[in-house]
């Protein structure tokens, strides 16, 4: 058994884990490297239980460290791989994130987009790029070492963490040439925590070209992928010229396999050194290549399935050679394979930009017959094509009829009419008349007429029609009279009919929200909105949504006033709602600029990041028409925006016009983006679990409009 010098003199009671004192870690720490096997495994099970909860890193968490690195010099040492997959868990590398049978989205995007899964954006990171990472007119992020140094600064437990790991890395490189397959792999994940050095690297190269076990070589692929992005640019050539070797000699198809999708996905610009004919090839011997197994690391049937749409997302930006591989796959003559290419098709169009039409165009064609369960899927499958392209199919607005006309209807029926109503296309405003009529279609007609806005008007008196009959049922369905309401509002019609079925309801958001929506014409509403803006009884987001509309139906600022300041001083519930109201109240909210600005520079504290980016960027929105100072909005505008694009904060700067000029440079960067901007903040996600976004197109379509209104403003 290992001794571990030092062990009883750390304050393990001055620390804590998930379930209280760490004054158990000792004891955890020695049964880990005991003579009894099953005692160790219930101790590692108790570390990664507490001391490693659910990947939590802790103060008792950093301090283990050491210790554990120590058990490993001692040659009689047991359990090797389980004590580094332990310590590279601490050092943010997780097999299930990395294992080709696992492949998990989120983790790579993040990666790809300069970061790391430890400091990559979303409600997961661990360790965050400093504040002003994107300031500046390049928008470069810091290295992987100066964030790490930066959370050092902060105290961020896990970067410390990361560096304690990193303190082991000679002892892992000694490991990589054990008899046992499993020591080398898990020794190569741990060496890979930290700050990479040209040793480590050089050593990783090595196992990718020398090691005897396939598996080892194909995970040291993935690895060398991290290493490539935390590494400087300068010194990542050996990388991907290691890569591409490896993608074109390797004996295993799975490793030729995983170092081209790595080179793809590291190294934009590096030629591919496969054409669509032999990433084809290689994707069918993969298939039939049987790899060992290094301790049950999985059944690969769910990888084999995924993996055309693996090597689709490793080429990410490269969109010609995407569509090529896309149009190779359609002209597959079985229905299975045609449906999973359209479903690659759709999330083509969902997350990268380019000029998609002949993909959809091919989508088209499947879009006819439905004669059997095969059919059906297809014709499905294309229908989602067409819905997640949203304006980017208006030039097929015709073809889609032709479609329409030669169908049985169903799928090809919902993608014209979704289409249509996109772009505003009168033929849709008769189909949506006579879906209303039609139980089945009720809820998405009224989602149609929404999408069609005031191109719907001549839908007004149909829509009013439905409404009425709805709310004289003896008991009207609730949603199905609140998606009236906002069907007839959105196409400009009066939804005043409503007002008192949502008098009536029990106060809630959609309640105060709609009430808002109908606008003037639910004056009636105003007495009993302005009763709620003063109920105490309500909960914390009654009186602030009930002030919104009374605003909205009244224009009256003097009630709505206080209570929008409380909510901004107590960074209250519904803060996202009151800085919108006083935007659009704009030189009638002046009275709470000093409350607006404060919200620019501290919105409170969220559980989520993304909460807090979303209302910082809100404030700065509301900040410059409240109170007209164009230098203090515009730069919270800038740092919203540097944050998370949207087209508000594009449409702001229009509005600003000239004075927006500093943020020419941003607009133009994200214009000159391949990956769509919902997909540049992450996806958490294994490949091939992907729920569609059949708006996430159209939402970014919109941001490049507004970056190009934006600029033309700015301009002149």
């Amino acid at each position: 058994m290992t001794d571990f010098p030092g062990l009883d003199d750390v304050d393990w009671a001055s620390m804590g884990h998930a379930y209280g004192s760490a004054e158990d870690v000792p004891d955890m720490l020695r049964r880990m490297v005991g003579d009894d096997p099953g005692e160790r495994g219930k101790a590692f099970s108790e570390f990664y239980g507490a001391v490693h909860h659910q990947g939590d890193v802790y103060e008792s968490t950093v301090a283990a460290v050491p210790f554990l690195i120590h058990a490993l010099r001692d040659p009689a040492a047991r359990d090797k791989d389980d004590l580094m997959a332990l310590l590279a868990s601490l050092g943010g590398v997780e097999i299930e994130d990395l294992a080709m049978v696992f492949d998990n989205v989120g983790y790579y995007e993040q990666v790809l987009e300069g970061s790391d899964p430890l400091t990559g954006g979303g409600d997961t990171a661990r360790v965050v790029p400093p504040a002003d990472a994107l300031s500046g007119d390049d928008g470069d992020r810091p290295g992987y070492a100066e964030i790490i140094e930066q959370n050092i600064q902060n105290g961020n437990p896990y970067a410390r963490a990361v560096l304690a790991v990193a303190e082991g890395r000679a002892d892992y490189l000694r490991l990589l040439t054990d008899p046992d397959p499993g020591v080398r792999w898990t020794a190569c994940m741990a060496a890979v925590a930290g700050v990479p050095d040209t040793e480590t690297t050089a050593a990783l190269l090595g196992r990718l070209h020398e090691d005897d076990h396939p598996k080892v070589r194909e995970f040291v692929a993935s690895l060398l992928g991290i290493v490539a992005v935390r590494s400087r640019p300068e010194d990542t050539a050996p990388i991907a010229d290691g890569l591409a070797e490896a993608a074109v000699r390797d004996a295993s198809p799975s490793v030729r396999m995983r170092a081209f999708t790595e080179l793809m996905r590291r190294f934009p610009d590096r030629p591919s050194p496969l054409d669509t004919d032999a990433i084809l090839a290689l994707v069918a011997e993969v298939r039939g290549d049987e790899v060992p197994a290094i301790q049950g690391d999985g059944d690969r049937s769910y990888y084999h399935g995924v993996l055309l749409t693996l090597v689709d997302y490793a080429l990410d930006g490269r969109i010609e050679e995407r569509w090529a591989l896309l149009e190779r796959l359609l002209d597959r003559p079985d229905l299975e394979s045609t449906a999973r290419t359209l479903t690659m098709v759709r999330e083509l169009l969902e997350g990268w930009r380019g000029d998609h039409g002949a993909l959809i165009a091919r989508a088209l064609g499947f879009l006819g017959s439905e004669d059997d369960d095969e059919e059906v899927k297809v014709a499905v499958e294309a229908a989602r094509v067409v819905i997640t392209a949203g304006p980017l199919a208006a030039p097929f607005a015709d073809a889609v009829e032709e479609v329409l006309e030669a169908s049985d209807g169903g799928a090809a029926l919902e993608a014209a009419t979704d289409l249509w109503a996109e772009i505003g296309d009168p033929r849709a405003l008769e189909i949506i008349e006579e879906m209303l009529d039609v139980e089945h279609w009720t809820e998405f007609a009224l989602m149609k007429a929404q999408s069609m806005g005031a191109a719907g008007a001549d839908l007004g008196p149909a829509l009013q029609e439905f409404l009425a009959v709805r709310l004289a049922e003896e008991e009207p369905d609730s949603e199905t009279v609140k998606d009236a309401v906002r069907a007839v509002t959105a196409v400009g019609a009066d939804a005043s009919a409503a007002v008192p079925f949502l008098v009536a309801r029990e106060p809630g958001r959609d309640v105060f929200e709609l009430l808002g929506l109908i606008g003037p014409t639910a004056r009636e509403a105003a007495p009993v909105l302005a009763g709620h803006m003063a109920d105490d009884g309500l909960p914390g987001w009654g009186p602030p949504l009930a002030a919104s509309a009374y605003w909205l139906i009244t224009g009256d600022a003097e009630p709505v006033l206080p209570v929008l300041a409380r909510v901004m001083e107590e960074r209250g519930p519904c803060l996202d709602d009151v800085l919108e109201t006083a935007q659009l109240m704009g030189a009638e909210a002046a009275p709470l600029a000093d409350l607006v600005r404060a919200c620019v520079e501290d919105p409170g504290e969220f559980r989520a990041r993304s909460w807090e980016i979303e209302t910082r960027s809100r404030a700065a929105q509301a900040l410059w028409p409240v109170t007209g100072d164009t230098e203090a909005g515009l730069a919270a505008l800038l740092d919203a925006w540097n944050l998370q694009p949207s087209a508000d904060i594009a449409e702001a700067f229009e509005q600003m016009g000239a004075a927006a000029a500093p943020a020419a440079p941003a607009l133009r960067r994200e214009l000159a983006q391949w990956r769509r901007a919902n997909l540049r903040r992450g996806v958490a996600i294994r490949v091939g679990d992907r729920h569609p976004d059949f708006r996430a197109a159209r939402t970014d379509e919109e941001l490049r409009e507004a970056c190009t209104r934006a600029l033309a403003a700015i301009q002149g």
